[in-house]
C-alpha cells in the first residue's frame, strides 16, 4: 500500500473521528 491522496483522506478522517 502506498501513501496518496486517498491513503492521506482515509487516515485523516480515520483520526478526526477517533
Amino acid at each position: 500500500m502506498r501513501t496518496g491522496q486517498g491513503g492521506q483522506s482515509i487516515f485523516l478522517l480515520t483520526k478526526g473521528l477517533l
